[in-house]
């Protein structure tokens, strides 16, 4: 995995590469595997298609230059078109040229040249790899040379990608653009079909996805900062405290201060959570996770021997609940250290604590509101919160979920 490099395509003056190059890395971060898999010689590269702007990210990505293939439609919206089509010796399709086209694009494979085609024939409407036309076969076949799939992600929700049903009209954005491209194994013109090329994008598309940055941060972090960016927003309505709805201000104010609490207070790992949906279980799960515990939410329908096992399996010897929930539990098996919402939220001193959050959350940039609460900008695949099985098949199983995915493995 690298940095990708310089923009060289094909035809652009040595005098326009470098300045294309300076604008094209500071507006985008364009990281890239697999490019020691593109075969020496001709080839067909076939990617897909996101924004009007791949052609950027997919030429710094390759360490060769690409001659690409564009709609010829857009030559006649605008004369940039058709400047970047001159300068970089853009072959133009349609309809109403498709043969002309597939002579030239043949023409250049013989020649050992690289060229990029989106088989979809159009920018996705959806963010999704869409049907793919068939006509890469057929150049692929009368040309001799293999195809290989690129794919790439992180131009969806840019202001040239079609998010939100529009081009163009859209906020940019502030930061440079992440962009991921990783190329697969070439397919002999023989093997080539449309079945085993989408097949090839969709396995290459799960690899750039995975790549994304937003992927690796530390979800306590990302809560505190949605919420704090706008503070006015009705979270939901807790249904369990008579239909009251709860702003994003409310909930951070209180998941806030009761963190810093807890933090003092549990010197456990993993905490048990033992509340029905409802305001109680947000903030509690919330301040946990800001609190650098993992919280446990633990089925209280099921049968005592499975509950044994999980509050075993998980090493937990502390578990957050109302003393309501305890009544109607009888026969649950409460640890000794059994902790009631509301006596803690009293503990940590009540309004009086919550006032500074709310502040915060109405007054200090979102950044700064995680970094009063110590967050870390990274959490990746570290534990973030444990679930159990029912146990009806045997003992219960614990299942790990990571900052990133469900994909850490079952607890023993």
């Amino acid at each position: 995995m690298n940095d990708a490099g310089f923009f060289t395509p094909s035809y652009a003056p040595v005098w326009l590469a470098w300045p294309l190059t300076v604008i094209a890395r500071l507006l985008y971060r364009v990281r890239t595997r697999g490019a020691e898999r593109i075969p020496e010689g001709g080839a067909l590269l076939l990617a897909n298609h996101l924004s009007y702007v791949d052609v950027v990210a997919l030429q710094l990505a390759c360490p060769r230059p690409i001659r690409f293939v564009g709609h010829e439609g857009l030559t006649r919206a605008h004369w940039l078109f058709r400047l970047a089509f001159k300068l970089t010796g853009t072959i133009p399709v349609s309809p109403m040229n498709a043969l002309e086209t597939m002579r030239r694009v043949t023409a250049a494979l013989k020649a050992g040249e690289l060229v990029l085609l989106f088989p979809e024939g159009a920018i996705s409407r959806t963010g999704q790899l869409m049907r793919l036309e068939r006509g890469f076969e057929l150049m692929a076949r009368k040309a001799g040379v293999p195809v290989v799939p690129v794919a790439h992600d992180g131009f969806w929700g840019s202001v040239f990608s079609f998010s939100d049903n529009k081009y163009l009209f859209k906020y940019p954005r502030m930061r440079r653009t992440h962009v991921f491209v990783v190329w697969g194994e070439p397919i002999p013109p023989a093997e080539t079909t449309t079945v085993a090329v989408r097949r090839a994008l969709l396995d290459l598309g799960s690899v750039a996805f995975a790549e994304r940055p937003q992927l690796r941060r530390h979800i306590g972090r990302e809560m505190v900062r949605r919420l704090s960016r706008r503070p006015a927003r009705l979270e939901y309505v807790d249904r369990t405290a008579g239909r009251r709805p709860i702003r994003a201000a409310d909930l951070l104010a209180a998941s806030a201060a009761l963190s810093r609490h807890l933090r003092r207070t549990i010197t456990s790992r993993r905490v048990g959570v033992v509340l029905p949906p409802g305001a109680g279980a947000t903030i509690v799960n919330l301040a946990l996770v800001c609190a650098g515990k993992v919280p446990v939410n633990l089925n209280f329908t099921a049968g005592r021997a499975a509950l044994e096992a999980s509050l075993c399996i998980g090493e937990i010897d502390t578990v957050i609940t109302a003393n309501a929930m305890k009544d109607k539990l009888p026969n649950f098996p409460w640890p000794e250290r059994t902790l009631d919402l509301k006596t803690e939220m009293v503990a940590l001193g009540g309004t009086r604590a919550l006032l500074p959050w709310f502040v915060a959350a109405w007054v200090l940039p979102n950044q700064w509101t995680a970094g009063l609460l110590g967050l870390p900008r990274y959490g990746d695949h570290e534990e973030a919160g444990v679930i159990f099985t029912s146990g009806s098949s045997g003992e219960p199983k614990g299942v790990v979920l990571s900052h990133r995915s469900p994909s850490c493995p079952n607890l023993r």
